[in-house]
């Protein structure tokens, strides 16, 4: 079940929050899968059920550690920027082995029309 007291769940009204729940599906990476890639449009948003996930941006020089700007855990939501961008500007990889919810893109980006 989505936790509907983290923003920006905890902003919508309880319709839109039945169109957010009727639309979630589950997603599985293994660890070291790309979740979105540099450059790609993503499926939608991600929400953080049990894993950890990184980002990675790859314009930058140097190793991983030094490419990685940010870590997702437990709870986090990742993907927003991308989805209203169009394109992701990192990698999003799973660290270790992940579970997510996923919202469409179409159903965030109305969301955020509305």
């Amino acid at each position: 079940m989505l936790n509907t007291e983290i923003p920006p769940f905890d902003l919508l009204s309880s319709e839109e929050l039945q169109t957010v729940e009727r639309s979630l599906s589950i997603a599985y990476f293994d660890a070291g899968e790309d979740i979105i890639s540099a450059g790609a449009a993503p499926e939608g948003i991600y929400i953080i059920i049990k894993g950890q996930v990184e980002e990675y941006d790859e314009t930058i020089s140097g190793d991983r550690d030094v490419q990685r700007v940010a870590q997702y855990s437990e709870g986090d939501l990742f993907g927003s920027l991308a989805v209203l961008k169009g394109h992701a500007k990192d990698k999003y990889q799973a660290f270790e082995e992940c579970i997510c919810h996923l919202v469409p893109a179409k159903i965030f980006l109305d969301l955020v029309h509305d």
